[in-house]
């Protein structure tokens, strides 16, 4: 019978977790050793004693497989064209995924791996700060509290941000379903400014709402000269009613990250929260159709309830479970996973290998004007040259 595990599956194979092999490829190349190793041992050595009696008599049919065998393939087989699950990705047997939460009753701590990091402080922070109150800026937690945002803001932030030299910004704001066009005017409006303001050097990122589906908005904002278009769905499929807004949903939101890829955004992006009770399976299944609409990266971090009047905390995921799920979603092809306890949606956006992605598509994307161009002087010459010639 044919029994291999995921561990037993990458060494036949000769694959490490760190390969960078993606997940087809390693299950395409997985089919085929397995089918080759079944064949072999379902054929008789040519060296045995009942092989050379069946060469000398020639019969018309040869040994067939086992029932059980056969059974055993198919069952190899559904796995395979199922992808990858959790516990492929496992090594040893000793992983604790999750410790349950307390009831918020209880006066237990959280587990260890949940300790707040730093407040941010510094000098850096300060003058962040103190642009902020200049220009009469507010953090998303201020604007929570005032809903009217002025059409001014928009050159406000702009020359905040231009102000500060950064290299990579991420802006968001609350959902504005309360304008006709949900924010979109607001967000593009804002990231042209910028481009302009930084010649282009600035890359710019943007967690939006899901404009209600709106393919309008959508376009405003990709067409801005966003680099990067991230929209969360949050929690996996089934928990999309208890987790998020009424008026958000699952097909929705998945429908404004293709679209987008489809009009033109460099990179697609979106965020999974763990704890929420949802399971292995669930999340996996989140993958493979984030990937099948072409979203190039995910991040996943631990529920934190904000208030008591927020949903509770199902359980705490360990950072090793979170490891796992990384390890995995970068064998299905996504091309940046942040997977930790403490990440959030924009966790280290601007790290080196994202913000190198983008700066190679940037350079890119200039070669192929460039080269566009030159052949289109090239293409003109000799009808410039025939022009002039004398009749």
């Amino acid at each position: 019978m044919l029994k291999l595990a995921g561990q037993e599956a990458a060494a036949l194979l000769g694959v490490t977790r760190s390969s960078s092999l993606n997940a087809e490829a390693l299950w395409q190349r997985l089919v085929a050793s397995s089918i080759s190793t079944c064949s072999a041992t379902l054929q008789p050595s040519t060296s045995s004693p009942v092989a050379a009696s069946a060469e000398a008599t020639k019969p018309t049919a040869g040994p067939q497989p086992s029932t059980s065998s056969a059974v055993d393939l198919t069952s190899f087989r559904d796995k395979v064209a199922a992808g990858p699950n959790f516990m492929d990705f496992v090594q040893g047997k000793d992983l604790t995924y999750s410790v349950e939460a307390p009831h918020w009753k209880e006066r237990k701590r959280k587990p260890d791996w949940m300790k707040r990091p730093p407040v941010p402080g510094g000098e850096k922070y300060l003058e962040i700060k103190e642009k902020l109150r200049e220009l009469k800026l507010h953090t998303v937690t201020a604007l929570m509290q005032q809903r009217l945002i002025p059409q001014t803001v928009s050159m406000q932030v702009a020359t905040a941000i231009a102000a500060w030299g950064l290299d990579y910004v991420v802006l968001t704001s609350v959902d504005r379903d309360d304008l006709p066009d949900h924010g979109s005017g607001h967000f593009a409006r804002t990231i042209s400014l910028l481009k302009q303001k930084t010649e282009g050097r600035l890359l710019v990122e943007a967690l939006l709402p899901d404009f209600q589906g709106r393919k309008e908005s959508v376009a405003e904002v990709v067409s801005s000269g966003l680099d990067v278009f991230a929209h969360n769905i949050e929690t996996v499929e089934r928990l999309q009613g208890v987790v998020r807004d009424r008026r958000a949903n699952w097909a929705q939101s998945l429908g404004v990250l293709r679209t987008a890829k489809e009009l033109g955004a460099r990179v697609t992006k979106t965020s999974i929260m763990l704890g929420c009770g949802e399971t292995q399976d669930e999340v996996v299944d989140a993958f493979r159709q984030l990937r099948a609409n072409d979203v190039d990266v995910v991040t996943l971090g631990q529920y934190m309830r904000p208030t008591k009047k927020h949903m509770a905390v199902e359980d705490y995921v360990t950072p090793e479970a979170f490891a796992v799920y990384q390890a995995l979603a970068e064998s299905m092809g996504f091309a940046y996973v942040a997977s930790g306890p403490m990440v959030r949606s924009s966790y280290r956006a601007g790290e080196f290998y994202l913000t190198n992605m983008l700066r190679k598509g940037q350079r890119q994307e200039v070669q192929q004007h460039e080269a566009a161009a030159a052949a289109a002087a090239a293409a003109a010459a000799p009808s410039a040259a025939s022009m002039g010639a004398p009749q």
